[in-house]
């Protein structure tokens, strides 16, 4: 019954934490005592969760006491999946080298035991580090690897992963055709599985794909589907896309305060990203620096300051939609 409640407790993105928490929690006391291994894999799988919720410290010391009890354990495939969810948690913390360390502990054994679970997490993440030192060829390569990886274990969410990122690293390489295929193949893959965090993601990447009006109608479903599954982390990176795309079609008086909602919640550590997703979100704010006048700007941005996330919240939901001029430079 407990692993049962363990492999539950796994589904995050299609049952919502709140749910998965709770069985992840049975299961942690139906095996306490009689699985070890078990057990340890329980803590790994309640750390994820715990990263997730941005609850760092909490997740560190689930996930350090679980690798405490598998040291000696020989169960390599145990031991892949806590170093992963380590080097998960560090990158989320943009901890690059502690990243790196933990990548290096876990690629051993997931290429011992041959498990393309754990091998496609960790050449994500090996690619994300080649992406956040700016070397996107070792990125693209790497990411094509967990494609390979993947190809016969289509249902991983990882897959989805490899092509998300992929048709971010086009984008950045200014590749829009491949970009949009490869949103298209994740975003088909998230819709297939029911996973509707990982869905409003890739819905999210193709907004720029779209009109105007569609493309704030996208925008305004994914923060919702975030705010539903209380996943702040994508919540702040769809309000500063939402920030971006109202200022598009002319409404600084909107755009500019999700933006300053974004940089204080950056700012006072309630959000941290690596490097490619920080880039991203400075270059917005210095583009609306440059489009809006600089009183205006500085009024709307003091409006944003004093929301704050709970305010930024209410404030999407009576946003209007309006039509207005797309970007040129970014569609394809």
């Amino acid at each position: 019954m407990g692993r049962l409640h363990l492999a539950r407790g796994r589904y995050v993105y299609q049952r919502g934490f709140a749910v998965v928490e709770d069985d992840l929690s049975r299961a942690a006391e139906l095996l306490r005592d009689v699985a070890p291994n078990w057990y340890a894999l329980t803590l790994v799988a309640q750390g994820t969760v715990d990263t997730a919720r941005l609850r760092f410290e909490d997740a560190e010391g689930r996930i350090q006491s679980a690798l405490e009890m598998l040291a000696s354990s020989g169960d390599l495939s145990a031991l892949a999946s806590a170093w992963a969810r380590l080097a998960d948690l560090r990158y989320k913390q943009a901890r690059m080298e502690d990243t790196a360390a933990a990548v290096a502990e876990a690629e051993p054994y997931a290429r011992a035991t041959g498990d393309p679970v754990f091998l496609s997490m960790l050449l994500l993440m090996r690619a994300s580090l080649a992406w956040a030192s700016r070397d996107l060829e070792t990125a693209k390569a790497t990411l094509e690897e967990c494609l390979d990886v993947t190809a016969h274990a289509p249902f991983l969410p990882s897959r989805s992963g490899c092509h998300s990122n992929l048709g971010t690293l086009f984008w950045e390489m200014g590749r829009p055709d491949e970009a949009r295929r490869h949103w298209e193949l994740a975003e088909s893959h998230s819709r297939r599985r029911g996973e509707d965090v990982r869905r409003a993601t890739d819905l999210m990447n193709l907004a720029d794909f779209y009109p105007p009006e569609e493309r704030g109608r996208i925008l305004r479903e994914a923060f919702e589907t975030f705010v539903r599954f209380d996943h702040t982390r994508n919540m702040v990176l769809s309000l500063a896309e939402l920030g971006s795309h109202y200022i598009d079609v002319g409404r600084p008086d909107l755009g500019v305060p999700l933006l300053a909602v974004v940089t204080e919640a950056r700012r006072d550590g309630t959000v941290t990203f690596p490097p490619p997703a920080a880039a991203g979100l400075d270059a917005s704010v210095a583009e609306a620096r440059a489009r809006v006048p600089e009183d205006e700007f500085a009024r709307h941005w003091q409006v944003g300051i004093g929301l704050r996330l709970e305010g930024a919240r209410s404030l999407v939901r009576a946003l209007p939609s309006p039509p207005g001029n797309d970007r040129p430079d970014r569609k394809p």
